[in-house]
């Protein structure tokens, strides 16, 4: 038996940071795995224009139906998923993420999402938007860094800009739960950004990007949520019978020696110093300068 034949064209053209791809394809699907999303060099941010044909699209656990005249925006944080179920023809646009975060700086995350083609808004950006693609990939527009700037603005005249500031408010609390899972895990010495990722179902950026207000990386919030407790069990009487390396093991940490020299940086003096101080009688208050 013949294997069935699979048609599809792709027109591709890159400049000052601006892809630009048209395809039309035959039914298939697909997807962007986590793997692939660490292998990223830069964030990036993409408009898609389904021009005929029927597609379903996956952001993160969010399934978006696609047709003709639908445009879907998402960004390289999340994982997504395809599956085209009617010969497809569309015109995507990838750019610098960090482009749309100038444009956005409070709601850039929130990204992602279909738009509601009924809208004129919409219907004026459409037509925009396929005509500077296809000049761009004819070649008779050359700058690709003032196209970037144009779709963006040109965008956020559109209801986008009203749905990533409502999204913004949802990723908000899923930048919550991300840290309440933290704090609720520390105990486990794998915990990572990389198991955050996974069982959140984000990308490694997001979960740092979570972690940006707080003016500490991931694993830096981690190990100071880890000393802190142990602070807490090493001056508390009825933990005096567990020995100082049993209570850093049991808040995470796999290295006696790590967590000494974390403890003392962290708070001024050693951990069997503090230890010290408090059964004398006298509670050692850390450093405010070194919390």
């Amino acid at each position: 038996m013949k294997a069935p034949i699979f048609n599809a064209q792709m027109s591709h053209r890159s400049s000052g940071g601006l892809q630009v791809v048209e395809c039309l394809v035959d039914p298939c699907e697909g997807s962007r795995s986590r793997a692939e999303m660490a292998m990223d060099k830069e964030d990036t941010f993409t408009i898609q224009l389904v021009l005929a044909g029927k597609e379903v699209f996956t952001i993160d656990n969010n399934q978006y139906l696609l047709s003709a005249g639908d445009i879907v925006v998402w960004n390289s944080m999340f994982p997504v998923r395809y599956e085209i179920t009617e010969r497809l023809q569309k015109i995507s646009a990838t750019m610098p993420l960090q482009r749309l975060r100038s444009w956005l700086p409070d709601s850039w995350y929130a990204s992602q999402g279909s738009l509601p083609s009924h809208l004129l808004s919409m219907q004026y950006f459409r037509l925009f938007f396929e005509s500077v693609s296809r000049e761009f990939l004819s070649g008779n527009i050359t700058p690709g860094e003032c196209l970037i700037e144009a779709m963006i603005a040109m965008l956020l005249t559109t209801e986008y800009r009203r749905k990533s500031i409502a999204r913004a408010s949802d990723e908000s609390r899923k930048a919550q739960a991300i840290i309440t899972f933290l704090e609720k895990n520390l105990s486990n010495p794998d915990l990572s950004p990389k198991n955050l990722a996974a069982q959140q179902n984000c990308s490694v950026r997001y979960v740092h990007k979570a972690f940006e207000s707080r003016s500490l990386t991931a694993e830096k919030y981690i190990i100071e949520q880890r000393l802190l407790r142990c602070l807490r069990d090493l001056g508390n009487p009825k933990m005096a019978q567990r020995s100082i390396t049993e209570i850093a093991f049991a808040w995470g940490f796999k290295s006696s020696s790590h967590f000494s020299r974390c403890f003392k940086d962290k708070f001024g003096v050693s951990p069997r110093d503090y230890r010290r101080s408090v059964n004398g009688g006298r509670i050692l208050e850390p450093d405010p300068k070194l919390s």
